[in-house]
């Protein structure tokens, strides 16, 4: 909208958006579990949500003890992760044959497609900035973390729902 000149707010649309990056980290989820990683369960979901909350503390200021307690249950998630651990050390291997068999630009193609999902997996803090107004316009925040959990939360739910 900036890019063709319209000088508005953007009522609502945000909060879809942010259901579209909660979607993407689903997504990636159901393709490591699918096509890579058997071990790979929920623990792997709630660990990249926990990240991603824990860099959200850091646009807050507040005392020490939520980030221990953040820090702390991101850890227990790690090591409920470790035979996912063992599987991506044990198919390091396989990677890099698979890597060689793509011509260079698909290579490079992967590289950056690699590069935008890890930064869009970890894009909740943009979503929730520290200063509500901005340019004039105030920022939903509690609009993002809706859509950006229902987006992760609502595939999640009817997967389950229909896997029964």
């Amino acid at each position: 909208m900036n890019m063709i000149g319209l000088n508005t707010t953007y009522q609502g649309f945000s909060g879809l958006v942010s259901s579209l990056y909660g979607y993407l980290i689903y997504v990636v989820y159901r393709f490591l579990k699918e096509y890579s990683f058997k071990d790979i369960d929920l623990t792997f979901l709630s660990l990249i949500v926990v990240m991603n909350l824990l860099l959200v503390l850091g646009n807050l200021t507040f005392q020490i003890l939520p980030y221990i307690f953040m820090i702390t249950f991101a850890l227990i998630l790690v090591y409920m992760q470790k035979d996912v651990i063992v599987e991506v050390i044990k198919q390091n291997s396989d990677v890099r044959n698979w890597w060689r068999c793509f011509p260079n630009l698909k290579q490079l193609y992967f590289l950056g497609l690699l590069f935008v999902t890890l930064d869009y997996i970890f894009i909740l803090p943009v979503l929730v900035p520290p200063e509500i107004v901005r340019d004039g316009a105030i920022i939903n925040s509690v609009g993002h973390y809706t859509g950006y959990f229902f987006g992760i939360f609502v595939p999640l739910f009817l997967s389950v729902i229909s896997d029964n």
